[in-house]
């Protein structure tokens, strides 16, 4: 799914990617990554920093063109 969407500032890959609950690194919060490994039966000890959760439970999964000029981000999901 090529192409760009002036409005939501960001590539049709990248807009399919967050329909699929990837994004940026720095878009996962805390409790989205609490929830989600909740989802998969996988609970966390509340002693993890945001940053530990993210090292820990992340996964890269693309890259995609955001912002203006089309700056590359990378996205990242839910390791299962």
């Amino acid at each position: 799914m090529a192409g760009y969407s002036k409005d939501k500032m960001m590539s049709n890959n990248a807009i399919s990617a967050y329909a699929r609950g990837e994004k940026p690194w720095k878009k996962w919060k805390r409790k989205d990554i609490i929830e989600g490994l909740r989802e998969i039966g996988i609970t966390v000890s509340p002693i993890f920093s945001t940053e530990q959760l993210r090292e820990r439970y992340l996964v890269f999964t693309c890259e995609h063109h955001v912002g203006k000029i089309f700056k590359r981000v990378k996205f990242y999901k839910i390791r299962e």
